[in-house]
């Protein structure tokens, strides 16, 4: 899991569950809570992260649109 302080940290460097002590309950707490309102959200929205490329959708591979060539 991952958890960053997009003020401090834009850049997104510094994984505060990695580098905090395991038992900060206040970090705990805040990735619960993120965590739970992503899956809360995914429920609501049947949203899911195709695995595999879905013919339908030519111009997306496993989600992520292709780069254009001229890139």
């Amino acid at each position: 899991n991952e958890l960053y302080d997009r003020e401090k940290d834009p850049q997104e460097k510094i994984n505060i569950l990695a580098t905090s002590k395991r038992n900060d309950a206040d970090i705990q707490a805040v990735a619960q809570d993120l965590q739970d309102r992503i899956l809360e959200w995914l429920v609501q929205t049947s949203d899911v992260i195709p695995w595999q490329p879905d013919n339908r959708f030519p111009s997306l591979v496993h989600g992520w649109r292709e780069k254009p060539e001229n890139e």
